[in-house]
């Protein structure tokens, strides 16, 4: 089961990295409302590529909120995340790739 997971893991490793660099790469300062919901959008994108219906709840003064729903099976998963980062606007640096690690300012992945 683990060598199966890993061989899927590790075929989608470039879509993975793209995907990731799509996130790091998007300006989103916790007081930045337009950055914020540019990253939202970003995700919802990811999580309707999933199967899921996303619905936004707009805010005001910060990021949008995001619910996604998927139907099927009779339990349910809640999912809380924070889509921003701590940098103020205009701090972004992009990612680098070093080996199996991909590195930027707000994330971190690494695969091996």
């Amino acid at each position: 089961m683990a060598e199966r997971s890993y061989h899927a893991l590790k075929t989608r490793e470039p879509s993975m990295v793209e995907e990731l660099r799509a996130y790091v790469c998007t300006e989103s300062g916790s007081r930045d409302k337009p950055g914020v919901d540019r990253a939202g959008r970003l995700a919802a994108d990811a999580l309707a590529g999933l199967g899921f219906a996303v619905e936004t709840i707009p805010q005001p003064d910060c990021g949008d909120h995001l619910v996604a729903r998927r139907a099927g099976g009779d339990a349910g998963a809640c999912l809380r995340s924070s889509i921003w980062t701590r940098s103020g606007r205009g701090a972004r640096s992009g990612t680098t790739r070093s080996g199996s690690r991909t590195v930027g300012r707000t994330a971190l992945g690494s695969w091996t």
